[in-house]
């Protein structure tokens, strides 16, 4: 997967130091202001286009929100150096060329729907071949 597709980690990033503004009822332009940095790096952090922020960068951003009990500040910088560390797909980003395999390697469980008997990828010729005349 190529370095600059966001993976879920940095999503979860996201969505969560925005939620953190939001609880803080702080906008935009008053973090600007508060961390002397633009608005759209603050935005691109929010949105995860900003590729990779920094611990230093999540750890300010949550002394601005205030963000005070050190279980949610710790989770959310850890999930920050999670969200900084490519998955095991990214050596094969000309195989793996959407996010598919982000989404899986996250997943806690898959499901799967099959009109056969026998899951597609436990199929085997044989069982193809015989299915079909049935």
């Amino acid at each position: 997967m190529a370095d600059n597709r966001r993976s879920i980690r940095r999503r979860r990033l996201s969505v969560e130091i925005k939620k953190a503004r939001v609880e803080a009822g702080k906008t935009i332009e008053e973090v600007s202001e508060a961390t002397e940095w633009s608005m759209g790096k603050i935005s691109n952090i929010e949105t995860g286009v900003r590729l990779k922020p920094t611990v230093m960068e999540i750890r300010g951003l949550l002394d601005v929100y205030g963000v005070t009990d050190e279980r949610r500040r710790e989770a959310i910088l850890n999930l920050t150096r999670q969200a900084r560390e490519l998955g095991w797909w990214s050596k094969f980003s000309d195989v793996f060329t959407d996010d598919f395999v982000a989404f899986e390697g996250e997943a806690h469980s898959i499901r799967t729907y099959e009109l056969a008997r026998i899951p597609g990828l436990l199929q085997t010729p044989r069982y193809v071949v015989t299915v079909q005349v049935s």
